[in-house]
């Protein structure tokens, strides 16, 4: 009998956690795109944008240049 949840209880087609580490490393050290990471560490640009997805780090225009933080942006509210 099947068992009431279909998911999988292990994902064997996942990077590894090494592989993901040095993604994110060369993200935050040299801020550059998945194609740039992905020619460097010798693997698929899809998998480095996946990896920087999952980890929220997807969108270079979202960082700061000259710190690499998150920018954040607030609006006031309309008057009137």
């Amino acid at each position: 009998m099947w068992p009431s949840d279909h998911r999988l209880r292990t994902s064997p087609g996942r990077t590894p956690t090494r592989i993901e580490r040095r993604i994110i490393t060369v993200r935050l050290a040299r801020r550059w795109g998945p194609a740039r990471i992905a020619f460097l560490l010798r693997m698929a640009p899809s998998t480095a944008h996946r990896v920087l997805t999952r980890f929220g780090l997807a969108r270079l225009t979202h960082l700061d240049r000259a710190t690499a933080q998150p920018v954040r942006r607030y609006q006031r509210a309309p008057t009137g």
